[in-house]
Formats: structure tokens, sequence, C-alpha cells
């Protein structure tokens, strides 16, 4: 895949030249935002995008537009904090607290639109996998860490570390595709709170 090869890239141009940590955190955030980019250019020009969206109505004072449309920026923040740990650029503690900050606001929005629109296959379809892959995500985190720990000794990377490291720096480039995703999807069949309103007015004028 594009992430574990850019990975490798940016890790071997790292150590070859000595790169100052902030290139190589930088470089590891604008890999996320392409990869994110492209499959967002593959959603919008598949056959499905072309159906007309199947709008719904803002529940309540919160919108799941407007939840959605954040989310993205909020992983962004926690890819930050893993590349500036993984260059020594940060302590694991920062790392750690961006994990439970991302857990819970895709647990929050994922759940928010699971019980808001049950009926809506897509926005149903992204929480769904949106919930997976960042849980998915969670544990690998966890297990590269432990094997980290395991193997301090080794005198070299062993596979199991190395396997569990790059898996969960692939994982995290898909939790932060899909959830831009689930902003695209959720502002694409959401309405803005400010419309439902009015379209609760002209029902009743009606």
């Amino acid at each position: 895949p594009y992430e574990c090869r850019n990975g490798g890239c940016g890790v071997c141009m790292t150590v070859l030249f000595l790169l100052p940590k902030w290139i190589s955190v930088s470089h590891a955030c604008l890999a996320e935002i392409f990869f994110s980019t492209t499959v967002a250019i593959a959603l919008f020009t598949s056959p499905s995008f072309r159906n007309p969206p199947h709008m719904v109505d803002a529940t309540g004072s919160l919108s799941l537009r407007t939840l959605g449309l954040w989310l993205p920026f909020i992983v962004l923040g926690q890819v930050f904090l893993g590349a500036a740990y993984r260059h020594k650029a940060l302590d694991l503690i920062w790392h750690v607290a961006g994990a439970v900050i991302v857990t819970a606001a895709v647990l929050f929005v994922a759940v928010f639109a699971l019980l808001s629109y049950p009926q809506h296959r897509t926005l149903r379809t992204f929480a769904i996998f949106l919930l997976g892959i960042t849980f998915a995500q969670v544990f690998l985190g966890v297990a590269a860490y432990m094997s980290r720990v395991v193997t301090a000794e080794a005198p070299q990377p062993m596979p199991v570390m190395v396997w569990f490291t790059v898996s969960h720096v692939a994982t995290g480039a898909l939790t932060m595709a899909t959830s831009a995703l689930f902003a695209i999807q959720s502002a694409r069949h959401v309405h803005p709170v400010a419309v439902a309103p009015m379209r609760s007015a002209a029902n009743m004028s009606h």
C-alpha cells in the first residue's frame, strides 16, 4: 500500500540524512492528508456518488454534519502526536492522551449517527466502519507498544515489533481516510441545523 511505502521511505530518509524532527513529523502528516485526499477523490468519482443524496434533518441542537466535519481534524491531531512520538519529538503520554480523545470522539459521533439515523444506510454503514477501524487501531497501538517493550533487549528490531508498528501506522491512515469519508457523507446527507426549522415552518404553512 502507498502508506507503507511512503512511511518506509520517510523513515529511511530520516535515518540516512539525519533530517530535523519537524520535517519527519510534517512528512508523516502530509502523507496521511495525501492518502485521505486520494480516497476522497475515489469517492467523488464513484458511481454511487452520482446518485442523489438521501437528505435528513439535523436532530436537536447537535448536527451530525458539524460533528462529522470536525472529526478528521481531531484524527489528524492524533496522527501528529503519533509521528512526533515515533521520531522522539514528544513523550508517549501525549500519544496515549490523544488516543483517548480520538477514541471518545469517534465513539460519540458514530453512536450519535447510529441512534439518530438508524434507517439511513449510508450513514449507518460509514459509522459502523469508522467504529471498527478505530478500535482495530487502538488494539494495534497497544500491541505495537507491548511488542517494543518485550523485544527491547533484542540486538535488532524483531519481526513481531515491525509488523505491529507498520500495521498501526497503516491503520492510522485508514482511520484518517475513513473519518474524511464520514465527514463527506455527513455533509452530503444531513441538512444544516438552520435548515430544519425553516423546513418545519414551511410544512406548517401548507
